[in-house]
């Protein structure tokens, strides 16, 4: 799922993005992100993420730095019956070009092994804070997504 800056202008500061039931074609993959500046997609180790996470039997914390992508979440979703995963983030300042881009989602989802899930996770994207982001796009770690609802918002100012 991709989003250009035909989607998203200076007309507002910050974005949210609402997905629901969103299923990959492939079990036991993650949802990603990558930004793309310039017309490229970075794929290069610029992207910071944590999350702390939990489920029906566990509370951990999981990130890393230099990165390709961003990781919505840890453990990985499942794609079978009912395993559907429902998140919003929010995208401030995707046109700035005197700071690093940063992003903050939540997600609830069914994980590949069954358990539900629920993360609080943020990226810290440490290319380009002189450059806008003209698109970015959500993908599978394998596969493709099957079936989802995505939503972009533009937060009024004031």
């Amino acid at each position: 799922i991709e989003f250009t800056d035909s989607h998203f202008t200076s007309t507002y500061d910050v974005y949210k993005l609402v997905a629901s039931n969103v299923i990959s074609a492939t079990d036991d993959v993650k949802h990603r992100i990558r930004l793309s500046q310039g017309g490229s997609y970075d794929t290069g180790t610029n992207y910071d993420w944590g999350a702390d996470y939990l489920s029906v039997s566990a509370i951990a914390r999981a990130g890393t730095t230099g990165d390709d992508a961003y990781y919505l979440y840890y453990a990985s979703a499942g794609n079978v019956g009912g395993e559907a995963a429902f998140f919003e983030m929010t995208l401030p300042n995707l046109l700035s070009t005197t700071s690093f881009k940063k992003i903050f989602t939540t997600i609830v989802y069914i994980s590949d092994g069954g358990a539900s899930y629920h993360a609080d996770s943020f990226l810290t994207f440490r290319a380009g804070s002189d450059t806008a982001v003209d698109a970015f796009k959500i993908y599978m770690s394998a596969g493709n997504i099957a079936s989802g609802l995505f939503v972009l918002y533009g937060l009024s100012k004031s």
